[in-house]
């Protein structure tokens, strides 16, 4: 058998998170190895890359020349991250976490504490693709934070030094009108309450401490009434 029998070239395109040598290692495919034995193991090589790596969604492989192939793949993008032990876990669109631990996050992604892969968690990811980019951004943390009386409540912690708190089933619809539930306080920094209205809390007079997942008090401060009456016409579900 000569040279032109072998596997010379390896290539990976597609991935953005996912490294060049961590696909070739999840295809068990090696260069030297058998050209044709290879190509028509095709499909068990494409299985082999999304079944070694979880954050490979699809594979494909391609002839790149005479000796060569490519793999196409395409990744689940990385949501959040998940804080445990001073360790970071990617967090993906799928609800999956990975085992592998960072020092530290990457990018613009926010933070999730005490979450764990399941139907809170799958909720919330269902949530946030529903954000627009804009408001996704202001998000630094958040943390499940349920009670006796909801169980799909979080508190969430603003790029801003701002907090909310609200239900992961209206996370979105809630959501949306942060910007202008902030410009209704004129720049006061609080607790913005969205499980069961719109209500907010300034810090020097209520919620002060950051890891905090309740409010101090259930009445309606005069903010808070201001805030609903200035967003009665945006929010009218509130």
């Amino acid at each position: 058998m000569s040279p032109l029998s072998d596997v010379e070239l390896l290539s990976v395109s597609g991935n953005r998170e996912v490294t060049d040598q961590e696909v070739v290692n999840a295809s068990q495919v090696r260069s030297g190895d058998p050209l044709w034995d290879t190509y028509f193991s095709k499909n068990e090589v494409v299985t082999n890359i999304v079944s070694n790596h979880p954050q490979i969604k699809t594979a494909e492989m391609k002839w790149a020349g005479i000796n060569d192939f490519e793999f196409v793949i395409s990744e689940w993008q990385t949501v959040a991250y998940m804080s445990e032990n001073e360790q970071y876990y990617k967090i993906l669109e799928n609800g999956d976490i990975l085992d592998e631990a960072q020092d530290v996050s990457i990018g613009n992604r926010p933070i999730f504490r005490e979450f764990v892969e399941g139907e809170a968690l799958n909720r919330l990811l269902d949530e946030f693709s529903k954000l627009d980019p804009s408001i996704h951004n202001l998000i630094s943390e958040v943390k499940y934070s349920p009670t006796d009386t909801n169980e799909l409540l979080v508190h969430v912690f603003m790029n801003d030094g701002n907090q909310v708190l609200a239900s992961i089933p209206v996370f979105s619809e809630r959501m949306q009108y942060y910007p202008a539930m902030v410009q209704s306080v004129k720049g006061e920094k609080g607790l913005f309450d969205l499980e069961a209205g719109a209500f907010f809390t300034p810090f020097e007079k209520g919620v002060e401490e950051e890891n905090e997942s309740e409010t101090s008090d259930d009445t309606e401060t005069e903010e808070a009434i201001e805030m609903e009456e200035n967003l009665e016409e945006e929010t009218s579900n509130f």
